[in-house]
């Protein structure tokens, strides 16, 4: 499967929490997400630990964000939290920007 990184959406954060590392559980293996779109859809998104500490800022729990160049892929490792069978994985090269009007949102993830 070839990836793409030009995905662009907005979202909105409905949970936010640490998974620990399974060889190590004071480290941090990952920061999992559940993100909302507009209609209500709801997708698993993960940031993994070598991305960690460019994006552990960047996302809080209840807020808006505007996300690009993301990886979008079959979830067969994590536990599944959404009906999707889809998981949101962050990049190198993810950007998230706070997005300052709450009102506009795209419709993604049907």
């Amino acid at each position: 499967m070839t990836e793409c990184y030009d995905y662009l959406c907005d979202v909105y954060v409905v949970r936010l929490w640490k998974s620990h590392n399974k060889f190590n559980e004071k480290e941090v293996g990952s920061i999992e997400m559940i993100l909302q779109d507009i209609k209500g859809n709801r997708i698993h998104a993960s940031i993994p630990n070598p991305v960690l500490k460019k994006s552990l800022g960047n996302t809080r729990d209840f807020c808006m964000y505007v996300m690009k160049n993301f990886i979008i892929v079959d979830n067969k490792t994590k536990s599944r939290v959404t009906s999707v069978k889809w998981i949101f994985t962050f990049s190198h090269r993810t950007i998230v920007s706070s997005i300052g009007n709450q009102a506009i949102l795209l419709k993604h993830f049907d």
